[in-house]
């Protein structure tokens, strides 16, 4: 699947290839409470909600300039809740970014950092690139720190009601990325278990979706990329940190 891509409103609109859709996913590591494994999976985790008003955020490699954008950008959390960034290039901060080119973007759920080993990164921000227009820098950042304040991928929420193309899903991820069932399953189509999470009722417009390729869906809708945190975004942090 491929076409023209236009850049409007929260992102990407028209038609998206799979490669765009895996260009823009994140692992996010999520610490099973039935098992203590880490997975890769992914709304709001329950337990993982920080207690404090302002966190450390170590900002780890890049440039000066990469750093004072993924800062000012993540910052935007901050207007909508009553939680502060306060950063600095130190190793120790309770959200540790390597900013290390290293093509992927990850990030542990909330407190879920806190079992990170100290000389481990919390957060990956490996496919950012300073140059990026913003609409996908932004998309980048925000949604990751949106994992660091607890929230979950949207497109995996229990309230969902996606028409999955399973079949293409399926064969697209196996074709360009080597993934089996299981891994698609697991990082794409199976919702979070409702009793270990919070959830509003499903927002397309999340800055915690991952864009969907209309052929991805049986319907023929598709999710864009986001590039602010949606209205439900805003309100559903606010309730998490309550001002």
């Amino acid at each position: 699947m491929t076409g023209e891509r236009h850049e409007i409103g929260y992102g990407l609109c028209g038609t998206l290839s799979p490669a765009d859709v895996l260009n823009l996913m994140t692992e996010v590591r999520v610490r099973r409470p039935d098992s203590g494994a880490a997975h890769l999976e992914a709304v709001c985790l329950q337990g993982t909600r920080w207690n404090r008003e302002t966190l450390r955020v170590s900002l780890l490699g890049g440039t000066a300039g990469l750093r004072d954008r993924v800062a000012a950008v993540a910052a935007r959390w901050s207007a909508f809740a009553n939680i502060q960034f306060q950063f600095d290039t130190q190793p120790d901060g309770d959200i540790r970014v390597s900013l290390v080119q290293s093509g992927i973007n990850q990030s542990a759920v909330g407190t879920q950092a806190l079992a990170i080993p100290a000389a481990e990164p919390t957060m990956r921000l490996g496919h950012l690139r300073e140059s990026a227009p913003a609409f996908e820098f932004d998309y980048f950042v925000l949604h990751e720190f949106g994992h660091a304040l607890g929230l979950l991928h949207e497109h995996q929420s229990p309230n969902q009601a996606i028409q999955w193309n399973r079949a293409q899903v399926y064969a697209d991820c196996a074709a360009l990325f080597g993934w089996d069932r299981p891994t698609v399953d697991r990082e794409i189509l199976r919702p979070f278990e409702a009793a270990a999470a919070t959830a509003t009722p499903f927002d397309r417009m999340s800055i915690m979706n991952y864009p969907v390729p209309e052929g991805w869906t049986l319907d023929g809708t598709m999710i864009p990329r986001a590039s602010a945190p949606s209205t439900l975004d805003r309100q559903f942090i606010g309730v998490l940190y309550p001002r």
